[in-house]
């Protein structure tokens, strides 16, 4: 294609088309310093429209430093107007693809611009395997409506306050939702496991109770966690998994939390330990013994004997209470 090195009136580019535009949404710490100490090294890439007019391709933030320091004219790099957009859209896609590392919002863009203006098998053997993205038809749709998602979620995305699983999940909730577990989790700082624990926890409650993801954040008991001057950000998220589990499964906490109030009161032995099943299902329970020596062990077995045999136990597991495992599937309904 045809570029040549010029120099051009910043007051003769139109700013308004974003064509080539592929934000970051993240700060570039030290470029404004950096600027300022060496100048521009690498010329903006310009394209000269056929009606005289010119738009940026690349070198978005160097011309805006530019303008903010009121300069009138810099040296770039011009395309002519006969030149290929598509072609010139790949070269900046292609040296994106080898320069500083990718966030997400930007491989969203990418994602989104490929789309648009090359074939799909071209898409799936050169780009995707690139850019880390799974050649699935929903996945590539997930992406492209990330690219086109408010800010907020982007700037989220592209600063790690999310993960790319989380990111690519919220683009299909509300933006009022978007925005409360944004905030949230940004409060949280928790892991992007427990992320994806918590949207999914959010999502089948609210599937559960036929209402909205909105619908479920806007509680005072998640507003209280959330606030909670006197719990650090880890202790905020156990709080909110531990709110989340009780509404998601309410029969299955309160027969866990009966169960622990019934073990507290009892006779076991000390130094055993009582495992129910997972959620109470299924006749596999454990018990631990942590002993010293025989004639510990030979005690602590003699006291598990009488054990064994007392109405606590029976109490404990829920012998002849078919109502509770009944209950407890009703939770994992849905």
């Amino acid at each position: 294609m045809k570029a040549v090195l010029n120099s051009i009136e910043l007051t003769d580019l139109n700013r308004q088309d974003l064509s080539f535009a592929i934000p970051s949404f993240a700060p570039h710490l030290g470029l404004c310093d950096s600027l300022r100490c060496c100048g521009i090294l690498q010329p903006p890439w310009i394209r000269a429209k056929a009606d005289g007019t010119k738009i940026i391709v690349d070198g978005f933030k160097r011309l805006e430093w530019a303008f903010q320091e009121s300069f009138e004219r810099i040296r770039v790099l011009l395309f002519a107007a006969e030149c290929d957009p598509v072609k010139l859209l790949l070269d900046r896609i292609e040296a994106k693809l080898f320069g500083p590392a990718l966030n997400v919002a930007e491989k969203a863009q990418i994602v989104s611009k490929l789309v648009q203006n090359v074939a799909p098998e071209v898409m799936r053997s050169r780009y995707l395997p690139r850019l880390g993205i799974a050649a699935h038809p929903e996945a590539i749709r997930k992406w492209c409506r990330l690219a086109a998602s408010d800010e907020h979620l982007l700037a989220a995305a592209a600063l790690e306050e999310i993960s790319d699983r989380t990111a690519l999940e919220l683009v299909d909730w509300e933006k009022e939702a978007q925005r409360e577990i944004i905030s949230l989790l940004k409060e949280l700082r928790c892991s992007f496991s427990i992320q994806s624990e918590i949207l999914e926890r959010v999502r089948e409650i609210a599937l559960r109770e036929e209402s909205s993801e909105l619908q479920v954040l806007n509680v005072p008991e998640l507003a209280a966690i959330k606030d909670d001057k006197n719990r650090n950000h880890r202790e905020k998220t156990q709080a909110l998994r531990d709110w989340l589990y009780r509404r998601r499964y309410p029969r299955i906490k309160a027969r866990e939390e009966r169960f622990m109030r019934d073990l507290a009161a009892s006779d076991l032995p000390a130094r055993v330990r009582i495992t129910p099943p997972p959620a109470f299902e299924g006749q596999n329970w454990q018990l631990q013994l942590f002993f010293g020596n025989p004639g510990e062990l030979e005690q602590m077995l003699g006291d598990l004997q009488v054990f064994a045999g007392s109405a606590e136990l029976r109490s404990l597991m829920g012998v002849g209470n078919g109502s509770s495992q009944r209950a407890q599937g009703h939770d994992r309904k849905v």
